[in-house]
């Protein structure tokens, strides 16, 4: 649901919103007024002619991720805004914020989501050891636009992150091995189970999202026919759907042999404790044998999968 304020031009306002402790602040908006003539009918003239005054929209930033601190290689930036932001706006909108790398990431640049987020991501996984630092600056006029009011671009802010040793989960569906890479090298080599019939786990590129060293996972949640509740241990969630990589002891007949999960993918517990310990959010996981694709808005990682040259248009939503 859009969260619209309209000021009109005659009138002055100020926006302040909070991101992550920093305060984005709005300057007043105003109006020119035409010097005086002198002249009252000259003036009544004028007036008559001048078009209608449009109300403003001031756009701020509700949500940027990701915060300060050190990620995997597979991190996006993501500017969430305040209202739907029409397309004859969004490159003028995007032009405002700023993705600085401290080392050659080649070429990266923002595409629209849906109407009111924006993402930043390079051709290929950042380097490992970038630092990086998004910056915007409040808009210099007013933005037009061809609906019924236009945009003031006011939020303002400053963000550093790191990205820390490159580490890629390898998942194969075919050998039922997933193999953890870092930094080129292979340190890992775990026994995996994934979807069954029915609940086919997706190919793709997915991003290590948000971790429980024990998750409740039931059967009712996902409108499985099996009713289980579960404690799962070490679980880390890779995409918005509710696909997670975890332990699963109850799986270990099926690990390395078949596939036999609800979608996860189900690792035994001292493999999903060592990932659990040697991750970074952001890390990718790519999965391949399946069969099925993963939709670009299923997840923070899932935009990898969109190929560079429909990333260039600056628009996923159609």
């Amino acid at each position: 649901m859009q969260k619209k304020r309209a000021l009109s031009l005659a009138a002055a306002a100020a926006a302040v919103a909070t991101l992550s402790g920093m305060a984005l602040v709005a300057g007043p908006v105003t109006a020119s007024t035409p010097e005086p003539t002198g002249d009252p009918a000259a003036q009544q003239a004028v007036a008559a002619t001048a078009p209608p005054a449009r109300p403003i929209e001031v756009l701020d930033i509700e949500r940027m991720t990701p915060s300060a601190g050190t990620y995997g290689t597979g991190i996006t930036v993501r500017a969430h805004f305040s209202d739907a932001v029409p397309e004859e706006a969004r490159d003028e909108v995007t032009g405002l914020l700023s993705v600085q790398a401290s080392t050659d990431i080649g070429p990266a640049g923002w595409a629209w989501l849906d109407e009111d987020t924006a993402v930043y991501r390079p051709k290929e996984f950042w380097p490992a050891g970038t630092e990086v630092t998004v910056t915007t600056r409040p808009s210099p006029a007013v933005i037009p636009t061809e609906g019924g009011s236009d945009l003031r671009w006011v939020a303002s802010l400053d963000r550093t992150f790191t990205i820390g040793r490159s580490q890629v989960v390898r998942v194969d569906s075919d050998t039922h091995r997933a193999t953890v890479v870092r930094d080129g090298d292979v340190v890992r080599t775990m026994p995996v189970s994934l979807g069954k019939e029915g609940w086919t786990t997706r190919s793709g590129v997915k991003t290590l999202m948000e971790t429980y060293e024990s998750k409740e996972m039931t059967g009712e949640s996902i409108g499985a026919e099996e009713d289980y509740t579960l404690d799962v241990p070490y679980a880390i969630r890779i995409t918005d759907s509710g696909e997670f990589i975890h332990g699963a002891p109850w799986a270990a007949a099926n690990l390395g042999r078949r596939n036999g999960s609800h979608g996860c993918t189900n690792l035994s517990v001292p493999d999903a404790r060592w990932l659990f310990e040697n991750h970074l959010l952001g890390d990718p996981v790519v999965t391949t044998g399946t069969g099925r694709g993963i939709d670009a808005s299923n997840g923070t990682g899932a935009v990898w999968n969109v190929d560079w040259s429909t990333w260039r248009t600056g628009s996923l939503d159609g």
